[in-house]
């Protein structure tokens, strides 16, 4: 992803997908073409907050269907993992 504008691109494991009156949408550009000039606008304005994979160093890309899988798995993670500890009674 190319410069969010001011607000920087968060690792997705540092979001928190479970904040209250949040919800999410994730939007994948096309391997090759990226994101639609739209949301790209919409991004660089503040519109949009940006995540990303972490890689390692000399790492060249990741496949946009596995990156979007794995920020949806740690979306998914995090609701699962909230409402188990909202269940919980205590003893």
């Amino acid at each position: 992803m190319e410069d969010a504008g001011d607000s920087a691109s968060l690792a997705y494991h540092d979001v928190d997908f479970t904040r209250s009156g949040g919800g999410a949408a994730i939007i994948l550009g096309r391997e090759g073409e990226g994101l639609r000039s739209e949301v790209r606008d919409a991004v660089k304005s503040g519109k949009i907050s940006t995540v990303h994979v972490p890689m390692a160093p000399d790492t060249e890309s990741l496949n946009a269907g596995v990156a979007g899988s794995v920020i949806m798995f740690e979306r998914m993670r995090q609701l699962f993992s909230s409402r188990e500890e909202r269940n919980v009674q205590p003893e």
